[in-house]
């Protein structure tokens, strides 16, 4: 898929995340009301630097989360190091067997127990019909 698809589907998604439609998008970038429209159907074959800049910051994203470029994941830098001293077919066979590892079940962070005596819970006893008769005492 070359840079212009993922433009494209990119900016499609942004849209439709956002409820925009093409012609609001262009009518917001300043643009021809069929810009976007053009665009998304390829009539359009490469946007200019500046279209694909306007549509980004009408988008609120940057031009990366349009093109592709945009951050990906996190990787631990000593798994990548790992993995960089296996060939292609080795890393592709190490991610299947790490995909059938069964995954650790997620757990809530629990609150810390305050330090000190902890009580123990309080037992509620069912009313009785006759009060304490102070006067025996």
């Amino acid at each position: 898929m070359d840079v212009n698809e993922i433009f494209r589907l990119r900016l499609e998604a942004e849209m439709k995340a956002q409820g925009l439609n093409p012609a609001s998008l262009s009518i917001r970038a300043d643009m021809n009301r069929r810009a976007v429209t053009d665009l998304l159907a390829g009539r359009a074959q490469s946007p200019k630097l500046s279209t694909a800049y306007k549509l980004a910051k009408c988008l609120s994203v940057t031009l990366d989360a349009l093109t592709g470029d945009a951050p990906q994941k996190a990787i631990a830098p000593s798994l990548l190091a790992l993995l960089s001293q296996y060939t292609q077919a080795e890393q592709e066979r190490l991610a299947e067997a790490i995909l059938r590892l069964p995954r650790a079940p997620e757990t809530t962070p629990q609150e810390p127990e305050p330090s000190g005596t902890r009580l123990p819970p309080l037992t509620l006893l069912p009313p009785t019909s006759d009060p304490p008769d102070s006067k025996e005492h």
